[in-house]
């Protein structure tokens, strides 16, 4: 891994929705020869996994966070479990076992359900559930054409779920980021 390769990988991090194109033209480099590195990153398991997920925006979501003390045993267990959910879109673990989770959820007559759920699964038992009124987010967005083409390149895959690449250190193992379009990265920093 060289300093182009770091640089590829900060910019996806910035926006995972970046073309080849754009990254080819800010490196001066061909869009091949970008098309390669980022398949050498996947290869060497810098970049994980893709996974596409609209904007919850767009799907008119309800944001809504779930946070608590766990008592389970494995908390890698209870993050790879609720990490399966469609809805989930983060799970922050701190010290002392503390459990932040963040949804998005179709509407109201999900949540009770859904709370449920992440109280069972993780172990909390006595969860606190808020829902997050963001106004200014409620217009609808339309799909774009980037979206729909990345939702058909992601099924043709067969690879469901946000374009996502895993990241962690040694000592903050697996931190994600939410990017400004709701695409969910996350890189391995060997």
């Amino acid at each position: 891994m060289d300093e182009i390769d770091y640089f590829l990988l900060k910019k996806l991090l910035e926006n995972s929705r970046v073309t080849y194109r754009e990254l080819a033209d800010m490196t001066d480099m061909s869009v091949s020869a970008i098309h390669k590195r980022i398949r050498s990153l996947v290869d060497d398991g810098f970049i994980t996994t893709f996974i596409a997920r609209p904007s919850f925006i767009a799907l008119k979501s309800l944001l809504v966070l779930i946070y608590g003390t766990s008592n389970a045993k494995s908390m890698d267990e209870v993050s790879k479990e609720l990490g399966q959910h469609e809805s989930i879109h983060y799970i922050g673990i701190s010290g002392g076992k503390y459990l932040q989770v963040s949804a998005f959820l179709r509407n109201l007559s999900e949540l009770q359900e859904f709370g449920s759920y992440v109280s069972k699964t993780a172990h909390i038992s006595e969860p606190t559930i808020a829902i997050v009124n963001l106004p200014y987010l409620t217009l609808p967005e339309p799909l774009t054409s980037i979206d729909f083409k990345i939702i058909i390149d992601v099924i043709k895959s067969k690879n469901l779920g946000a374009l996502e690449f895993a990241a962690g250190t040694e000592s903050i193992p697996g931190i994600s980021w939410l990017t400004e379009v709701n695409f969910k990265v996350t890189i391995d920093l060997k």
